[in-house]
């Protein structure tokens, strides 16, 4: 909770910063268009603490998965082969789903034939940030099994 008050703390401190910039940047008719600059927001749809959250984790998912790579591929073990797969980071998934406290992020990978892996992250928070917890790379089952028992829901 702490994470999202700051983050919406640091928007609206940064939306009057550049208000008053403008006003002493304009002469004449600045009202009619920060008045305009409002109006815009208000209907692009209220910023939300879970839509600054949403950004955090994904934020954290990326910085995790940049980390992890070697020559820019994450390596799978296969544990039946021994056989070590190379997989490139393709795409990050925009759902958030929550695992109680927890966030479910994921990714599509692909392999240099262009075979695509699904990875699914588990993140905890931790402060005002988060920390990976678990990484599942084609494993599916066990997240759609808790999806169907409503322990893991989207987050909205």
């Amino acid at each position: 909770m702490g994470a999202r008050i700051r983050a919406l703390s640091l928007i609206s401190r940064s939306f009057i910063w550049v208000i008053i910039r403008f006003d002493f940047a304009t002469d004449g008719n600045h009202m009619k268009i920060i008045f305009a600059i409002i109006i815009a927001l208000f209907s692009i749809g209220p910023v939300t603490a879970s839509t600054s959250e949403k950004a955090m984790l994904q934020a954290a998912m990326q910085r995790y998965l940049d980390s992890q790579l070697v020559d820019g591929a994450i390596l799978d073990l296969d544990l039946k082969s021994g056989e070590i797969r190379k997989l490139y980071p393709i795409e990050s998934h925009p759902m958030i789903l929550t695992l109680g406290e927890n966030f479910v992020l994921c990714a599509t990978l692909s392999d240099v034939e262009g075979n695509k892996s699904t990875i699914d992250y588990y993140f905890a928070p931790r402060g005002d940030s988060y920390i990976m917890f678990r990484a599942e790379i084609d494993n599916r089952k066990p997240l759609r099994k808790l999806m169907k028992a409503g322990t893991v829901k989207r987050f909205r």
